[in-house]
């Protein structure tokens, strides 16, 4: 049954269920070692070629989204719903070629320390589905699309290198106290699940109506589409609402260090205690693309794209920061037994902005 979803309460279909994602991968890899007497080394790659498909039912059977709880009634336009969202069941492919290496080396620089050096490379060749978006500039619902999607953008990003640095010293040489440090820079791999999801907004039909003449004949949905059915009403002039791979979409980083040491206090009683700190770059966020440069849009400061409204993109905008202090006793007890007592102190910041809706900033503490 349609969705509805009220301030207090959602109800009906899940707007994403069902769905399903079939998913090939086909493998090439191989990792060779070196030992030596002062190194450890070991490099390696992969190639993986990869089929995702998506079959969508999101919204097929309409969603209906209220500002209240009052019940709704045709002669008061405040409780008559916001939007109303429709779209057809489809089927979507995203083909990419992954390509990975890596080289690390474990270098006794001395009988007490030892250097951990490492560099990985990925390379996607179909990370923004290029052909699929560029498809749009000749539909003729899309007129103007070629004003948010850079017809020369980039289909890969390559500056996809991570450094690894790690060392660790025996402070006294005889184990007992160790100290260690490490950085390092990380790249997600990319989740084509947001391709193919993408896709489903463009290439499948859509309909999002927020006028509300037509949603005031709620909760006919054959009223509010004209008697048409979605591609009818699509085609008769619906407003589109795509969402899109960004211009800037990448994958998210992450830049971690950490710092700690483990003392063998007694024959039998250990402690570990580490510093980490985490900075989350690029992380991934939406944005409407299709806003006036400044202000509310209104009928003398419209879209830059009047044909369309709401034109989400899936870009890297936001950032992230994770510090914790994390301790650690063991101590053995007869008859092999032990006791192990842990405890993290952490503080997570996370900055969000999606540019439309909402900005959200926490502060979280456990």
């Amino acid at each position: 049954e349609p969705r509805l979803q009220r301030p207090s309460f959602t109800w009906g279909q899940f707007h994403r269920d069902p769905q399903w994602f079939p998913q090939y991968k086909y493998s090439v890899a191989d990792t060779f070692f070196i030992a030596g007497r002062g190194h450890d080394m070991k490099f390696g790659g992969e190639i993986t070629y990869t089929d995702t498909g998506f079959e969508a039912h999101h919204y097929e059977h309409g969603s209906w989204v209220f500002n209240t709880d009052a019940p709704f009634d045709a002669s008061n336009p405040a409780t008559w719903p916001f939007s109303f969202e429709i779209r057809t069941v489809g089927d979507f492919k995203l083909k990419s070629t992954i390509y990975a290496g890596f080289a690390q080396d474990t270098w006794r620089l001395t009988s007490r320390v030892n250097l951990n050096l490492g560099l990985r490379y990925d390379f996607e060749t179909n990370l923004r589905d290029n052909d699929n978006h560029f498809s749009m500039f000749t539909v003729p619902k899309y007129a103007g699309i070629d004003k948010i999607i850079d017809k020369n953008r980039a289909n890969s990003v390559y500056d996809n290198f991570q450094p690894r640095l790690g060392a660790t010293w025996n402070v006294r040489g005889d184990g007992n106290l160790v100290a260690r440090t490490g950085w390092g820079y990380y790249i997600t791999r990319n989740q084509p699940w947001f391709e193919v999801v993408s896709q489903q907004q463009y290439l499948g039909t859509r309909l999002f109506i927020t006028d509300p003449q037509r949603l005031r004949l709620y909760p006919d949905i054959n009223a509010v589409l004209g008697g048409k059915s979605v591609e009818e009403a699509a085609a008769a002039g619906g407003t589109a609402s795509p969402q899109i791979i960004g211009n800037s979409y990448d994958r998210p980083r992450q830049i971690t260090t950490t710092a700690g040491v483990s003392w063998q206090m007694t024959g039998s009683t250990s402690l570990d205690a580490d510093y980490v700190h985490g900075l989350g770059t690029r992380q991934q966020s939406t944005i409407d693309r299709n806003l006036p440069a400044s202000g509310a849009i209104s009928a003398t400061n419209p879209r830059p794209v009047p044909t369309m409204s709401a034109v989400l993109a899936y870009e890297n905008l936001t950032k992230s920061s994770y510090d914790a202090l994390e301790m650690q006793v063991r101590q053995r007890v007869r008859g092999g037994n032990s006791l192990q007592v842990s405890y993290t102190l952490s503080k997570t910041m996370l900055n969000n902005d999606d540019g439309t809706l909402r900005s959200q900033f926490f502060n979280q503490k456990g």
